[in-house]
């Protein structure tokens, strides 16, 4: 069934009163008659971002307005039950976008690129302008096709020392690190926790003076396992574990 995120103003609340039909236009109204070519009495799944699904059938679709009755509203069942967010080293070509999707479908509620000292991608904040819309398109599609019940977020670019400072503000927080050989991502998240942060270098790895930089910040360095992942598959990989120690 199609599904939208639609701006919580735009939701059929009013007080405590729940109206019965929700008016979709711009780009989404377009998309349901012209690229979908839905017809009335075809249903929809609307999302307020707020984590509550909108089980809707079409009435009419006239003059680049879609006009939807709400047969039911439920509970979003795609949301984990916690908040984690990806602090991603800036990635070259393509490989950003892969880590935006699969990480929006594997749960990451924000995402954040961070300009590290061996990422060969480099990105100035006019180009960010630029690139953060892009990345955004590609979480908004990605949640719909999973059956997300909130929009996650691609934050701005952060330098390595403003991710630090930002990403302790989790129950739990860990860098991974290909060198590292004695702590496990296992261990953490057995945690109890509702929210949780972890960071991904670029595919130059982390150097040195970033790994004694996170020690000295008591953010702990993990392993995810004995073979060496690749930049654009560890977020994936730590969020496919926290599914199933979590959700599953």
């Amino acid at each position: 069934m199609p599904r939208f995120f639609i701006d919580s103003a735009d939701m059929p609340t009013d007080g405590y009163c729940l109206r019965d039909r929700i008016h979709i236009l711009g780009e989404d109204a377009s998309h349901i008659s012209r690229s979908l070519r839905m017809k009335a009495g075809e249903s929809l799944v609307l999302c307020d971002c707020c984590g509550r699904d909108y089980y809707t059938v079409i009435e009419s679709i006239s003059g680049g307005e879609v006009i939807a009755r709400v047969e039911e509203v439920q509970s979003s069942r795609g949301e984990p039950p916690y908040r984690v967010t990806v602090y991603q080293g800036l990635l070259k070509g393509d490989k950003m976008d892969t880590v935006v999707q699969k990480s929006v479908e594997l749960g990451a509620e924000l995402i954040i690129p961070v300009r590290c000292k061996n990422s060969v991608a480099k990105l100035d904040d006019e180009a960010a302008k630029k690139k953060i819309p892009r990345w955004q398109k590609i979480a908004s599609e990605a949640a719909k096709q999973c059956g997300r019940g909130k929009l996650p977020r691609v934050g701005m670019p952060l330098s390595f020392d403003e991710m630090k400072g930002e990403m302790k503000s989790c129950d739990v927080t860990f860098a991974c690190y290909e060198a590292e050989k004695q702590h496990s991502v296992k261990q953490l998240l057995k945690r109890d926790f509702g929210s949780i942060s972890f960071f991904i270098g670029p595919e130059g790895g982390l150097s040195p003076e970033e790994c004694e930089c996170l020690a000295s910040s008591c953010i702990p360095l993990v392993t995810l396992g004995t073979r060496i992942l690749r930049a654009e598959t560890a977020a994936a990989t730590v969020l496919s574990m926290l599914a199933y120690e979590k959700e599953l």
